[in-house]
């Protein structure tokens, strides 16, 4: 059993909004994104929790937050994830971005509280090792640290 799955077992609830690239609905960006938030709202969610991989032609590494600053509840999720993800001292912590400074309609359109996590840098040979070999390690520091922010 992998730290992943023990993790879930304390009951929440998970629901995918896509486990691959192929989506049953439209295609169009804005469409797309409409239609994530609103199956969060649909399905009554609490969190909505994006998780990407960032890319760069410039030299770059990392892991980084996108939320709210304006929302305490993802600022808190924000920094325990990321204490988390310190932890596995695999990279840099590049900290939280401010989506009202740069905003991302994933998280602005929302109606759940939502954060877009940037987890690595695929354009960065370190990163991208670890993201290969280590997966499950990211995957159990992002969910830890959800589940310390849930119970504080």
């Amino acid at each position: 059993m992998t730290k992943v799955t023990s993790v879930l077992r304390l009951h929440y609830k998970v629901v995918y909004t896509r486990t691959s690239d192929s989506v049953s609905w439209s295609n169009d960006n804005t469409e797309d994104l409409q239609t994530r938030c609103d199956l969060a709202n649909k399905k009554n969610a609490d969190l909505f929790v994006s998780i990407h991989l960032n890319s760069s032609v410039y030299e770059a590494n990392g892991y980084e937050i996108y939320c709210d600053f304006n929302n305490k509840n993802t600022v808190k999720l924000s920094n325990s994830i990321l204490k988390q993800l310190d932890q596995l001292d695999y990279s840099t912590n590049r900290g939280l971005l401010d989506t009202n400074e740069t905003p991302l309609y994933i998280v602005k359109n929302n109606k759940v509280d939502a954060i877009l996590i940037e987890a690595d840098f695929i354009s960065d040979d370190s990163d991208l090792y670890y993201l290969k070999n280590h997966t499950n390690n990211i995957a159990t520091a992002i969910a830890v640290g959800i589940k310390k922010s849930l119970n504080e």
